[in-house]
């Protein structure tokens, strides 16, 4: 059975004022009010901290705990429940519901569940200050503090005779089972969400030969060979995404940490810092850089017998959405990406070409592949520089992914939250640029799946094919 979630944000506190008013109405004789309390706790897929390790790979999420705040239209906190394993609240709230009782001035609820004991939360006032909370969390956050988050403005009043339903903390010593005389019992019905996504890498090889064909108008057809390339992968880094959490203001373009177009950003195995307003790049830096740079040299980054079908180079970034949203898991929920889709580059180090060969050869149109002839005519010489490698004088040069495909490889995949996404990366020496800039052609496509959290097949697209 789907029920929906209630989430604490700014985009909630918004809405407060919309919310019915009708909660006052059917009151009991001291005033207060109950609700009825159901959440969905996803099944959805959570994933080790660690990566290039066995944990890389999802598993199911573990629900902790759940922190339930019940507002009113002003967004203040009037009662604020924790509920986790101690108590054995939680089942109950999943499963028929749990009653609340005794709430007073109470027009909204919002949950957030697996919030860390890092955060604070306890004395909690506004949702306002909810917000400030998690707009401190980067997109590096353990998996173990992974927040899932909803909220419902629009509490549905109803007489209940439903005695199964078992009161919180049985206020007032009134009948844990049945609503006190005269109450009318509102039901807070919420879907929670993950605040981030997740990028998985898994194997990322390198085709150090092969060919390339060229179709011409004239029906001849170039050929471009090549052999012996062999440059090294010393990172992975992300661009082009938020780097506070976005699902309570939309948009959030303050933290937006869009690509360089200087290809110099990238210095040391790190980003340079953007100095982007409110963000400590110290702390966020982690989460788009994964380097194999020593310090004072540039270094593979994956370790000697890497397995990328068991282990993975991971990112995670927000995809924003409305949490007030009732839209289960299933439906896969579109986030509002304004435009800006993340972007991954693959830092290649290749300090020696001398062993990469590049052969252009011709056929003309109705010749068998038998017919081939070497040319160095100015149509292949222009074919061959695309085969080059690019590198200024550090040797170092990029792949750049600016899209990602749905597993036919035919269409944009469209983010949505709480989504994993894993892709293999296949880099071909036609795919390496000198930088980050997007092109007009796109050349890298990569397959991928998507697990729940969700989960979801794509294919990476380079910005040079």
């Amino acid at each position: 059975m789907k029920f929906k979630l209630l989430l604490l944000s700014a985009a909630c506190i918004g809405m407060i004022a919309c919310s019915k008013d009708s909660l006052g109405d059917g009151p009991s004789a001291d005033g207060s009010k109950q609700v009825v309390l159901k959440v969905n706790l996803p099944v959805t897929r959570a994933v080790d901290d660690t990566w290039l390790d066995n944990g890389g790979k999802p598993n199911e999420t573990n629900i902790s705990s759940i922190d339930v705040f019940f507002t009113n239209a002003n967004g203040s906190v009037q009662k604020h429940y924790t509920l986790d394993a101690n108590n054995n609240y939680l089942s109950a709230v999943q499963n028929d519901g749990l009653r609340f009782v005794g709430l007073k001035d109470v027009t909204a609820v919002y949950i957030a569940a697996n919030i860390p004991a890092s955060m604070n939360i306890k004395d909690i006032g506004n949702v306002a200050d909810f917000k400030v909370l998690i707009s401190q969390q980067a997109p590096n956050m353990a998996q173990d503090d992974m927040i899932f988050a909803g909220c419902d403005l629009d509490l549905d009043a109803g007489p209940d005779t439903d005695s199964s339903i078992p009161t919180y903390d049985n206020v007032d010593n009134q009948d844990p089972t049945v609503p006190a005389a005269g109450d009318m019992v509102y039901a807070a019905n919420v879907v929670i969400r993950p605040i981030i996504s997740r990028m998985e890498w898994g194997n990322i090889d390198i085709i150090d030969g092969g060919y390339k064909d060229f179709v011409q108008p004239d029906g001849s057809t170039y050929r471009v060979e090549w052999s012996g390339y062999a440059p090294i992968i010393t990172g992975v880094y992300q661009s082009n995404v938020y780097l506070a959490e976005n699902i309570f203001d939309t948009p959030q373009t303050s933290s937006l940490f869009a690509t360089p177009a200087n290809w110099e950003s990238i210095k040391n195995g790190a980003w340079v810092d953007p100095s982007i307003a409110g963000i400590t790049w110290s702390e966020v830096n982690p989460s788009l850089a994964h380097t194999g740079y020593t310090g004072s040299a540039y270094a593979a980054l994956l370790p000697q017998g890497y397995d990328g079908d068991t282990q993975c180079v991971p990112f995670h970034f927000f995809v924003p959405f409305d949490p007030t949203s009732s839209e289960g898991n299933n439906t896969q929920m579109t986030g509002n990406m304004d435009g800006n889709l993340p972007q991954w580059h693959f830092q290649l180090y290749y300090p020696d070409t001398s062993g990469y060969t590049i052969t252009v050869k011709k056929k003309n149109a109705g010749e068998n592949d038998s017919q081939y002839q070497v040319v160095t005519d100015d149509s292949s010489l222009s074919l061959k520089s695309d085969f080059l490698y690019p590198a200024g004088s550090d040797k170092i040069a990029y792949v750049n992914v600016v899209k990602l495909k749905d597993e036919s490889g035919a269409n944009d995949i469209t983010f949505h939250p709480g989504m994993i996404y894993t892709a293999d990366v296949v880099i071909n020496p036609f795919n390496v640029s000198l930088g980050f800039e997007d092109k007009d052609n796109y050349n890298v496509v990569v397959n991928v799946d998507v697990a729940d959290f969700a989960s979801e097949t794509v294919k990476p697209e380079f910005d040079k094919n």
